[in-house]
């Protein structure tokens, strides 16, 4: 069917909602494919397109495109072929993807959720706060302790991502997940006259980098749980806004695995854990090789969750820099290092051989 298609016909073909007309034939209905088919290539696609397409050797326009047919050369794409590809494009229910035609060649990007530092997909700049009078960010309510204090980060991405309103909302396509628990309103006029800049994607979703990457809870005018408990009301009085009781202390000052296991509680250890994994991504982000950052992740949120607070640190950027580094003396100063740090934390291991025993007296708590 696509095959004799030529490159605006497929466009068309991707990036419409509709179904083409065909001509009426007697041939036997093609086998609808599995949908677990579509979300495994789908989520490849969105991380290929937003995070990896570097690491993967792909050429990436500076707006985000990258040849079709490159992508389905990589051994992940093996099988899934140009149909495939123009469904996941049309029945995408978020718009993730557009296609585009340039002197016969067939592109295609992710619409927003870049992590790639150099690429900047168009977008429209916001410059009337009543344009958005709804601006929301879900999340996990267990962040809220450490969102109440820091605000919103972008993370690993290039913008911090908003809808405007709530999933299944109408109009509301994408920029925010079924599975959230926490809604955090965004006052945009307020931010907007401190010089807060607000993006629309193609697919509808709010975008915003904040200031240095994060987005002051200054800005919040409500927050609410999934359930409907208001956990703050910038219009209420400061005494009706709740806090959790792990707001008195400071994240970054709680070793998870300290002697006093009873100043830690469970929600605690879980953002340490999630904090400490980044050490090791920002290493790679630093020198601009994905699959550096990558490995960096893991060992920092492996070590880190396992060892503590400096020791995830120190060991997720060692580990790291073992991947940019090509020097044969210079990587085994860095794997000394490592071996030297791993023996002298003896309590550290002691604590990770009893984690399960640890967690059980947290829960207690």
């Amino acid at each position: 069917m696509y095959k004799n298609m030529n490159s605006h016909e497929l466009i068309e073909e991707s990036n419409n909602s509709g179904t083409p007309a065909t001509k009426s034939s007697s041939k036997p209905t093609k086998k609808i494919r599995p949908r677990n088919d579509l979300v495994h290539y789908s989520k490849a696609l969105s991380k290929v397109l937003r995070h990896t397409a570097k690491a993967n050797g792909l050429q990436i326009r500076e707006d985000g495109y990258i040849e079709v047919d490159s992508i389905l050369k990589l051994p992940q794409f093996r099988g899934m072929g140009m149909e495939l590809l123009l469904s996941i494009v049309k029945g995408n229910d978020k718009k993730r993807f557009t296609m585009e035609e340039v002197e016969g060649v067939l592109y295609i990007r992710a619409n927003q959720g870049h992590s790639i530092k150099a690429v900047q997909v168009p977008m429209a700049r916001i410059d009337n706060a009543s344009s958005i009078p709804k601006v929301v960010h879900g999340t996990k309510k267990e962040l809220w302790p450490v969102i109440s204090k820091q605000g919103l980060s972008r993370m690993k991405r290039n913008h911090i991502h908003c809808a405007t309103g709530l999933y299944g909302d109408p109009g509301v396509i994408s920029g925010i997940r079924k599975s959230c628990t926490l809604y955090i309103y965004i006052d945009s006029a307020k931010a907007m006259q401190d010089g807060v800049e607000f993006y629309r994607s193609e697919n509808g979703v709010i975008l915003t980098e904040g200031v240095n990457g994060l987005l002051s809870s200054k800005y919040f005018s409500r927050v609410e749980t999934s359930d409907g408990e208001v956990l703050l009301d910038a219009k209420a009085s400061p005494k009706n806004n709740r806090s959790d009781e792990s707001d008195q202390s400071d994240p970054e000052s709680i070793d998870p695995f300290c002697d006093n296991l009873q100043a830690l509680s469970m929600h605690e250890l879980e953002l340490l854990e999630e904090k400490h994994s980044n050490f090791g991504y920002s290493e790679g982000i630093i020198k601009g090789k994905m699959q550096v950052a990558q490995s960096g992740f893991d060992d920092g949120f492996k070590h880190g969750s396992r060892l503590g607070f400096q020791m995830g640190k120190t060991i997720g950027t060692l580990k790291a820099k073992l991947y940019i580094f090509e020097e044969n003396e210079q990587m085994e100063i860095l794997k000394q290092e490592l071996d030297r740090l791993q023996e002298s934390a003896e309590f550290h291991i002691f604590v990770a051989n009893h984690k399960e025993e640890i967690l059980k007296c947290i829960r207690e708590k």
